[in-house]
């Protein structure tokens, strides 16, 4: 069970129980949960779990990181007076060629907002590969916050999917239809192993956008 795998067991009695489930991409899934330290008696069992991957919301700040926050110079955000904020956003900006950059909370806001810009109007729909974050981790909320419907493209292993697919279910005018209003990309792709995208796919399909008119939203799932 998922509490047992968070306990501090033995590489072992981990494979004894991988061994008891019948179903390979189970085990296949369990087995990339952890990086396993093996002892030199035995290649293949032996040691403990030593770094739990479940996620990188499992990490926790160092002594120093929680330092420096402490030390932080911070002021009222609301009315632009914090000034590590506003030094944080101003280096993201520079980073990603932006106008600006806002912090918010969570990466579900920031992408949660990114979808609210890029649709007008409620009804819209945007078009996102069907192994994304938004889709599948992120509540529902495009489309019961913002009124926006996903329509789904195969990805591929590489986190990309076919631009001639992509195409194909952009709608025209007829009024029975929603309003497709932009292409979701995520990158790097969190569930087809946290690749980075080919820049040259990507390259492929901006002129795409901006012959159609429409907008991008480029997530990344981890920067730092």
């Amino acid at each position: 069970t998922r509490e047992s795998l968070k306990s501090s067991c033995t590489y072992d009695s981990l494979c004894k129980m991988l061994k008891s489930l019948k179903k390979l991409n189970l085990c296949f899934r369990l087995n990339r949960t952890f990086c396993l330290k093996t002892s030199g008696e035995d290649e293949s069992f032996g040691g403990k779990i030593i770094i739990d991957l479940r996620s990188d919301t499992i990490t926790k700040p160092s002594a120093k990181m929680r330092e420096s926050i402490m030390k932080a110079e911070v002021g009222d955000d609301v009315l632009m007076e914090d000034p590590t904020v506003k030094k944080l956003e101003e280096m993201t900006s520079l980073m990603f060629d932006k106008e600006a950059a806002l912090l918010v909370p969570t990466g579900t806001m920031g992408n949660l907002i990114a979808v609210m810009s890029h649709s007008k109007l409620r009804g819209s729909e945007i078009i996102m590969g069907d192994r994304c974050h938004i889709f599948k981790y992120e509540q529902g909320g495009i489309s019961q916050i913002a009124g926006v419907m996903p329509n789904l493209v195969s990805n591929d292993d590489q986190g990309t999917f076919s631009i001639e697919e992509c195409l194909s279910r952009i709608r025209d005018d007829n009024i029975h239809y929603p309003i497709t209003s932009a292409i979701c990309i995520e990158n790097t792709h969190n569930l087809c192993g946290g690749k980075v995208l080919p820049q040259n796919w990507i390259d492929d399909v901006r002129p795409t956008l901006g012959y159609l008119g429409l907008s991008s939203h480029k997530y990344h799932e981890v920067v730092f």
